[in-house]
């Protein structure tokens, strides 16, 4: 009986452990299954863009960016969470110059989702004052030009380059006649 009841014990502890553990891995930003069912319709790979954008990749950015063009309602406010929870691993740069290249309305959508967003995320540091944490993000959401410091460019200028299918060959090494085939 007290072998039972001390693996029963041993037991719930390990079982704790590792909810705990993947509460921890999967919450770092938050993502909606119903943001992922409306993706999965609309053929957009949002876990496959959010993992590249979370890496830096300033392509991948303004293609979760651009998604807040499909989702309205509750899975827009859902989606603008998970674009705020994005700032701090893409970094404040990367997020600011892809939210540059968009169109001037996706900004002022943006604009008022993402301080909607800071009311329902739940980690705390996002809800101070974007222009605090995020200043270049702030400056483009506001109409103001995108200018990186010199330092903030050496972090990242333009994305990281994403990986290219051959790469034994660079784009300029590609000749006209590959081009046709």
């Amino acid at each position: 009986m007290k072998n039972w009841f001390f693996a029963t014990m041993f037991f719930s502890l390990f079982v704790s452990a590792l909810s705990g553990q993947n509460k921890a891995a999967n919450s770092d930003i938050f993502v909606s299954p119903s943001v992922l069912s409306t993706a999965h319709w609309a053929g957009f790979k949002y876990k496959e863009q959010l993992d590249l954008a979370r890496q830096g990749d300033m392509r991948a950015v303004e293609e979760i960016l651009n998604f807040n063009g499909t989702v309205d309602g509750r899975d827009g406010l859902d989606h603008a969470v998970t674009c705020l929870e994005l700032i701090p691993y893409s970094s404040d740069l990367a997020f600011a110059g892809a939210l540059n290249k968009g169109k001037p309305a996706l900004r002022k959508l943006m604009l008022e989702r993402l301080i909607l967003a800071q009311g329902r995320t739940k980690t705390e540091t996002l809800r101070k004052p974007l222009s605090e944490w995020a200043p270049l993000t702030w400056a483009v959401l506001n109409g103001q030009p995108f200018e990186p410091s010199d330092n903030s460019s050496d972090e990242c200028m333009m994305s990281r380059p994403r990986q290219q299918k051959d790469p034994e060959k660079a784009p300029a090494d590609i000749t006209p006649k590959e081009i046709k085939q």
